[in-house]
């Protein structure tokens, strides 16, 4: 008699309900998920709910024994309701295990939200982390080490079309959002969040390929406010290396013309000239001049 293979725990089979009217005081919003509201879409959606209505249902797992509904996607909706005073909200209903509930807040997200670059990296890789447990079969190995991304291979490959295809992205967008998650230090991604770094991929790119300390000293030197501040982490990363890029000769030369030029043209008031002469005297640069006139003389 041939011997059974193992069974092994999978995930419930996943459903959906039509849109019902559900109490919004039944309703719990879970704490980690992955994106916070912000009160400017808020505020922005209340007032499309007011002119519209609901453009799309929230969606919700099934309720506890306590009647409670936990949210999985509509976070910025169900705040506006309660800004506009509403007791009920149109929802969808899920019913599947915490891992599919989690991916649908994912893919809701990744493709609706116009999301910046960092924020796609971190929604990508949880939607990897959740699709590995789920098919676990997918899960291949690849050069990890690598710090170039276009030596990853086969690296997620399979999970890299599936999201493709789920998210409206490119495999290669995929594999490029995983890359830069998986090589910028978690506290860095922190720090970072919110500033004009997180959707600049060139930038991105820069501080995945920094070891974890040079990652936090050059974003420390970008992000700084000072008027001196290096403008990208390219420059920052030079910085931090020891390496600092000096003005050519050339460039000395046209900003001297210049200076010059201005001088000669009145350009400047007399109190300015007075006081570039006085720094010049004071750091000594001018001293021996009246001998020198003397002798001239």
């Amino acid at each position: 008699m041939a011997k059974k293979p193992a069974s092994k725990t999978i995930e419930p089979v996943a459903s959906q309900t039509p849109p019902i009217e559900i109490d919004i005081a039944s309703i719990v919003v879970p704490k980690d998920r992955l994106w916070e509201t912000r009160p400017e879409s808020v505020d922005l959606l209340a007032d499309a709910i007011l002119e519209n209505g609901y453009i799309a249902p929230i969606a919700v797992c099934a309720a506890n024994a306590s009647g409670k509904y936990s949210l999985i996607d509509g976070a910025h909706r169900l705040e506006a309701a309660k800004q506009l005073g509403r007791e009920v909200i149109p929802a969808t209903v899920f019913s599947g295990g915490k891992l599919q509930q989690r991916m649908l807040e994912i893919d809701s997200n990744l493709i609706r939200r116009n999301m910046t670059q960092l924020e796609e990296a971190i929604y990508l890789a949880e939607r990897k982390r959740i699709y590995e447990q789920l098919y676990p079969v997918d899960k291949r190995g690849g050069d990890r080490k690598s710090d170039q991304f276009p030596k990853f291979g086969n690296w997620s490959e399979r999970f890299a079309k599936v999201a493709a295809r789920q998210a409206n992205r490119s495999e290669s967008a995929v594999q490029l959002a995983l890359w830069r998650f998986s090589k910028i230090a978690q506290d860095v991604r922190t720090r970072i969040s919110g500033t004009w770094l997180e959707d600049k991929g060139t930038e991105l790119d820069a501080i995945a390929k920094l070891e974890p300390d040079e990652q936090r000293a050059a974003v420390d030197l970008v992000l700084s406010g000072e008027d001196s501040a290096p403008k990208t982490i390219g420059a920052a990363s030079k910085i931090v290396r020891g390496v600092r890029e000096e003005a050519s000769n050339d460039d000395r030369d046209a900003d001297f013309l210049t200076f010059t030029r201005k001088w000669s043209k009145n350009i400047y008031s007399a109190r300015t000239k007075r006081n570039i002469i006085a720094w010049l005297e004071d750091k000594g640069h001018l001293a021996g001049s009246e001998d020198d006139e003397a002798e001239a003389a």
